[in-house]
């Protein structure tokens, strides 16, 4: 059984790691997810480490080497998970403003999504999405519309990182500084730092 608070989507990785905390500016942020997972305040599933893992990119490698797959938990193995599974399948599959291909994308066997929602509502874990409700969509099903369906709560990356009080500060010397803020005063004993957790 879960004690973490946070259950993270694929996209609380992929999405930092694409666009705003990328590993050259802001290695605090993963600093900070692997302590998360370190001290179980944090967890994911196994089909997340596996639709990350399945690239070759850097993501993919950073994962490996810092949050072995035995950090992920296997939710398929959890008959409680499985039971509430099938609970969500059968919402998917029983609502009438998806269209079939949009329900057979979301509970294709390597999709973590489902599993995700089964296994928060089980364990009453906070999911870590980077995905909005979208009460019109046809064409997609999304975890955030199957999380509310199911009374799930969740958060996107920015308030997870808010409410766990995370803190990425840059402190300048005055060599990296010149080209930037020629008039700056920095004295030269400041060292940089690009992350930092309080």
């Amino acid at each position: 059984m879960s004690d973490a608070t946070y259950l993270l989507d694929s996209n609380a990785f992929i999405s930092p790691y694409r666009r705003y905390y990328r590993f050259s500016f802001c290695p605090g942020f993963w600093d900070f997810l692997h302590f998360q997972f370190e001290s179980g305040e944090s967890q994911s599933i196994s089909k997340v480490y596996d639709e990350i893992t399945r690239n070759t990119d850097d993501l993919s490698k950073w994962l490996k080497a810092n949050l072995n797959k035995k950090m992920f938990i296997d939710a398929t193995q959890d008959p409680e998970v499985i039971s509430k599974y099938e609970d969500v399948s059968a919402w998917v599959m029983g609502n009438e403003r998806f269209l079939d291909s949009a329900k057979r994308d979301f509970l294709q066997v390597p999709e973590a999504d489902p599993w995700l929602c089964a296994f928060a509502a089980v364990h009453g874990c906070t999911v870590v999405t980077e995905e909005v409700s979208d009460p019109q969509a046809r064409r997609r099903v999304s975890l955030a519309d199957v999380l509310d369906a199911f009374e799930v709560p969740y958060v996107n990356v920015f308030d997870f990182l808010e409410t766990q009080q995370a803190k990425f500060i840059l402190e300048q010397t005055k060599d990296n500084c010149q080209a930037a803020c020629p008039s700056s005063s920095l004295s030269s004993d400041q060292q940089y730092r690009d992350s930092e957790m309080q």
